[in-house]
């Protein structure tokens, strides 16, 4: 719903009549942490946060899957699968201008894979504030857009 709202409030001004949703660019299903303030996960589910704990020391964050939830690894997954949707669209309709709105774990994970960037680049990448913008030209990650 957030994230509609804001692509309703940019095309006031973008004035885009083709608009699409994807099902793949949801954010991460942080599962039985949903809504929960992390520094609680320990103390609400002790046995599970132990659990996500060993896979993240083992694996990384990267690819720690919370409980009844996704890892970063399995949203990248899903952001490929659009990926595809990307590139039919380009060639059967020459799209070559986008705009996508969406979370940050999953935008993170689309430049990610959009760029071939490695978990470690993910890790090191801070996640983006609220309506944060980060432009692509020319097949060049040009970062985040300083509106001020």
């Amino acid at each position: 719903m957030r994230t509609r709202q804001t692509s309703e409030e940019f095309n006031k001004s973008l004035k885009i009549s083709d608009v699409r949703e994807d099902i793949t660019l949801v954010e991460q299903q942080f599962g039985l942490f949903d809504s929960v303030p992390e520094e609680e996960w320990g103390k609400l589910f002790p046995k599970e946060y132990e659990e996500y704990e060993r896979q993240r020391n083992n694996y990384g964050k990267f690819y720690a899957r919370l409980p009844l939830g996704e890892s970063p690894f399995d949203v990248a997954v899903r952001v490929h699968q659009f990926m595809g949707t990307i590139h039919r669209d380009y060639e059967k309709h020459g799209i070559d201008t986008l705009f996508i709105f969406t979370h940050g774990t999953t935008l993170r994970t689309f430049l990610l894979r959009w760029f071939h960037y490695s978990p470690e680049w993910y890790h090191e990448e801070k996640n983006p504030k609220n309506c944060w913008i980060r432009e692509i030209k020319d097949r060049k990650d040009c970062g985040y857009i300083n509106l001020r």
